[in-house]
């Protein structure tokens, strides 16, 4: 089993010009590592995070761990046991959440600072992802910088099963 680690990188001298406003993030940024400046505008509540799913064979006992990258994930559905493979069996895989690795995880929106604003354009907002230590560190109404990596995500749409429309995140 492979382990991911987190990393938390701050510069104590930075540049006033490296802060982005919200607007100026675009698509060629994804992957990126970048400063935002924002005012929160929503907190959700903390909750657990599935980072490390165990399961269960039913047939060898064994136990097979699955590391979840994404908000959505498909459960394994055969044993990847030696013996399970070796038998040519595939034993019915269950669920072990006492066994599983969950971390906090808290969505916080924010908003564009008026001072970043031109006359007479409307604030844009992003999604922010907060997980580990970073959770219940701002509330609506904090003006905060965070530093992160921006990444796609896939626009839910009740039309479309195969939308190619992404929102933005940190």
């Amino acid at each position: 089993m492979n382990r991911k680690y987190s990393i938390f990188i701050t510069y104590k001298h930075r540049k006033p010009n490296v802060v982005k406003s919200i607007s100026e993030i675009t698509s060629s940024m994804i992957g990126s590592l970048v400063v935002v400046k924002g005012i929160v505008i929503k907190t959700d509540e903390v909750k657990p995070r599935l980072s490390i799913g165990t399961f269960t064979c039913d047939i060898c006992g064994c136990e097979n761990y699955m590391e979840i990258m994404n908000d959505k994930f498909t459960p394994m559905h055969t044993c990847q046991s030696k013996k399970c493979r070796e038998n040519n069996v595939s034993g019915k895989l269950t669920f072990l959440p006492k066994h599983s690795r969950f971390m906090p995880s808290q969505e916080i929106k924010i908003q564009e600072v008026p001072e970043q604003l031109r006359q007479g354009n409307i604030p844009r907002n992003m999604k922010l992802i907060l997980t580990e230590t970073n959770i219940k560190k701002a509330y609506p109404g904090d003006i905060i910088e965070i530093q992160g990596v921006v990444l796609p995500k896939r626009k839910e749409s009740p039309a479309f099963d195969q939308d190619i429309m992404f929102d933005s995140c940190m």
